[in-house]
């Protein structure tokens, strides 16, 4: 399972919106407060008293949520009855009539040995037709002229684990979900990232009110950022105090 913070893009939007003569402070304080809710939801809850679902919602707010390859390949494994313990990049000698050349991504069993000269069509077709490889992304690039051991392009992808469109997976996913957090170092890597997160927002923030700092003509713009910021957020009201850690 991977949790990874998403980023934040006060400081980037803001400058496009001052640059292009567009001094929103509306949007500017609703990107801060939202994000300060998500994080301070997950700070304040006690966090395994949840369902699987709302988990899952909560921790989505601030966090892009994945398998990681271990995952995939129990759930590959349930499925073809395989023992899949590689993932793969495969040179193909695949190229299209557009003479884009394939690489091939893929879980593998043990008995796959992709060649660096490219494997061969026929090669891929035992593989993929006996499930010992399963092709779960393509990568191409564009070659100048066709090479002389070109091979015919044949579409092989097999899985692509998209949560929105596999609600198996989706249902997978949130149950390791709520399993991993029962490890306590999981959790407070989880909380530790979100009090990364808190800090990083405000930092940037800041930045925007004190632009003058760097760029004098840009004063009277940083005031009112500062003014709008300082109005309706506090060092309080945006790093909560709570008791939370201490209930696991």
């Amino acid at each position: 399972m991977k949790l990874t913070l998403k980023t934040i893009t006060l400081k980037d939007d803001t400058l496009e919106d001052i640059n292009s003569g567009n001094i929103n402070l509306d949007k500017f304080i609703e990107y801060i407060r939202v994000n300060v809710e998500n994080a301070n939801n997950i700070i304040e809850t006690k966090l395994l008293s949840l369902d699987e679902d709302e988990l899952y919602e909560l921790l989505s707010k601030l966090f892009i949520i994945e398998l990681d390859d271990d995952d995939l390949f129990r759930i590959l494994r349930n499925k073809y009855s395989k023992h899949y313990v590689n993932k793969l990049k495969i040179s193909t000698n695949l190229v299209d009539k557009d003479l884009n050349k394939y690489i091939l991504v893929g879980a593998a069993t043990k008995d796959v040995l992709p060649s660096n000269r490219g494997m061969l069509l026929s090669e891929l077709r035992k593989l993929v037709n006996s499930f010992d490889l399963i092709v779960l992304d393509t990568k191409k690039y564009k070659l100048k002229e066709k090479p002389s051991n070109a091979e015919r392009y044949e579409d092989f992808l097999y899985e692509t684990f998209s949560l929105e469109s596999d609600p198996e997976t989706f249902e997978y996913l949130k149950t390791l979900l709520k399993k991993d957090l029962k490890d306590k170092n999981t959790l407070k890597r989880i909380l530790s990232s979100v009090e990364q997160y808190l800090r990083e927002l405000i930092h940037q923030a800041k930045e925007i009110t004190r632009l003058d700092e760097e760029d004098e003509s840009l004063k009277p713009i940083s005031i009112q950022y500062k003014k709008a910021y300082e109005s309706n957020f506090s060092k309080k009201t945006v790093f909560t105090k709570t008791e939370h850690k201490r209930r696991y």
